[in-house]
């Protein structure tokens, strides 16, 4: 079976927590963009993942996002699809173009060559692994789903 194209360009998920139609409200209590699974990497297309490509359709993702302007942004990971310390900041630098606050946690993709883990939570401007952020009355929490992986370097 062939995996779907590398950014599951994915839900620009702009979420209602609630009802606005049930609570007269005009707008939502919240709006945020979702990013996942963007799998960047500086490399030749394979079969049909075309790794290069990732760059273009972020692009086009945040600018959907920035349209809408949303409260956040939250980012869900695998930013990149190999060598991390390589590809990274590729990704990064078309980040900074969100016109939103942006919230990061890591994918199993994230760590491939990463020695120090937390070097990459500081690169990501992610506060720990695990942390938690508040908007209005609503608290989010940011996992690290990734911590007992093999992959995944520990500072034991």
């Amino acid at each position: 079976m062939k995996r779907p194209v590398i950014l599951y360009y994915l839900i620009i998920c702009f979420s209602l927590f609630g009802s606005s139609l049930a609570t007269g409200q005009e707008k939502p209590i919240i709006k945020f963009g979702v990013i996942a699974d963007i799998q960047y990497s500086d490399d030749d297309a394979k079969g049909t993942r075309f790794y290069r490509n990732s760059l273009n359709k972020l692009e086009a993702s945040i600018n959907d996002i920035n349209t809408e302007l949303v409260d956040f942004s939250v980012i869900l990971g695998d930013l990149v699809d190999r060598d991390t310390p390589r590809n990274l900041d590729s990704v990064l630098i078309r980040l900074q173009k969100l016109d939103s606050t942006i919230y990061v946690t890591t994918g199993n993709h994230d760590y491939d060559n990463i020695l120090d883990n937390q070097a990459l939570f500081k690169q990501l401007d992610m506060p720990s692994e695990y942390y938690t952020f508040t908007k209005g009355n609503w608290v989010f929490v940011m996992l690290n789903t990734n911590e007992l992986a093999s992959y995944s370097k520990t500072n034991d």
